[in-house]
């Protein structure tokens, strides 16, 4: 995952939980509305993580089919 985005991710955490606090509520408008920009956040990273290793895995069963045809 880039290191900028994890770093904003974890600002947007910290900015959350500060205005919970605030707010006393986890249904307060502003609340809401910063949560689910987070998640918007946290779901762009995981699409980087799974594309990173869904590549990863490509390669492996791509290099496992060499050795099949080869070996045959």
């Amino acid at each position: 995952m880039k290191n900028r985005l994890k770093r904003k991710i974890k600002r947007m955490r910290q900015q959350l939980v500060m205005l919970v606090e605030e707010k006393g509520s986890f249904s307060n408008e502003e609340v809401i509305c910063l949560s689910q920009r987070l998640d918007r956040y946290i779901l762009v990273a995981q699409g980087y993580q799974f594309s990173k290793k869904f590549r990863r895995t490509r390669y492996h069963i791509q290099a496992l089919m060499k050795i099949r045809t080869v070996g045959v």
